[in-house]
């Protein structure tokens, strides 16, 4: 096992695991790990150090997200999705990261299944942290005046919100996870997994469908929790119904987003008819569901073997 300490978020039997497939890398101060839009290679755990992780703006500019210190997970979602890096991260500091080859860790996952949903929750965990740094941007941002543009720490909080509902962070992208799933596979079931691609699909969507109808109309009745939530077949009626389900999730989910986006919705002030929730929070909580719920569908497409 690793003479290293232990990655804060990664249990001591994963992390004794892995040592047999990771590579030791030093990076000096300054040097990239990787940048944003290049094809993701792997994870990088950080060993010792730190290193800056770098949000791309509409304004073509980087912003500091975050500086990870040892124990932080970097590229997780991406080397699940397949996708390219959404972020770009390098050194802040003499950095020693160990490094997992993509292949490897995914063909790691293929064969100890029981490893799965760590990597799942250490992507709903990630989101998670986000959502504090947003808070700090919340606490930061004042309400805008009449006729006085919004302040430009205002839409920098929209962006980011944005980039995290569309698939950026820590999270896998919906098209990426089950757009190309056949729907003769939507109702099987894995040994150990509770949920079908179908009653994850209707659970992602019956929530969605619920946050958003919440933030926006007072009138609005949420379902019977839980059965309110879920689909009653674990597979389903017809291939029409799967893609109906599908085209709706991405229908509200484009709501969601233009909601944000919208310069006149306050995302600060509470809703009249809440407890406490704000377009903000419900924002949020549709990402970290969606991301959570996403992450169980990559793991359950791979152990389907898709």
């Amino acid at each position: 096992m690793s003479s290293q300490p232990l990655p804060a978020k990664l249990s001591p039997d994963l992390w004794e695991a892995l040592h047999g497939i990771k590579s030791i890398r030093v990076y000096a101060k300054g040097a990239k790990l990787f940048q944003q839009g290049t094809e993701v290679s792997g994870v990088y755990v950080v060993e010792s150090g730190l290193v800056r992780v770098l949000l791309p703006t509409a304004q073509s500019r980087l912003q500091l997200l975050e500086v990870a210190g040892p124990g932080a997970i970097l590229g997780l979602s991406e080397t699940m999705s397949g996708e390219h890096y959404r972020v770009t991260a390098e050194a802040g500091d003499h950095t020693t990261v160990a490094f997992i080859l993509r292949d490897h860790f995914v063909d790691f996952l293929r064969d100890h299944s029981d490893f799965c949903m760590q990597v799942v929750r250490l992507l709903s965990e990630d989101l998670h942290g986000l959502y504090h740094k947003f808070r700090n941007i919340s606490a930061q941002t004042s309400r805008p005046k009449r006729a006085q543009p919004i302040p430009s720490h205002d839409q920098s909080l929209r962006e980011h919100l944005l980039y995290l509902l569309r698939g950026g962070g820590a999270h896998a992208d919906f098209d990426a996870a089950i757009g190309d799933w056949p729907v003769q596979l939507a109702g099987v079931k894995v040994a150990n997994f509770p949920h079908t691609a179908w009653m994850l699909l209707e659970h992602l969507r019956l929530a969605q469908w619920d946050i958003l109808e919440f933030s926006r109309n007072q009138k609005h009745v949420s379902p019977p929790w839980p059965e309110g939530y879920w689909p009653a077949s674990e597979a389903p009626p017809s291939e029409e119904a799967w893609k109906a389900s599908m085209t709706a999730f991405k229908k509200d989910l484009r709501v969601v987003e233009k909601l944000v986006a919208n310069p006149k919705t306050d995302l600060h002030a509470k809703l009249r008819w809440g407890d406490g929730q704000t377009i903000l929070r419900e924002a949020l909580l549709v990402a970290d569901h969606n991301a959570y719920h996403l992450g169980q569908l990559v793991m359950l497409r791979k152990s389907i073997g898709i």
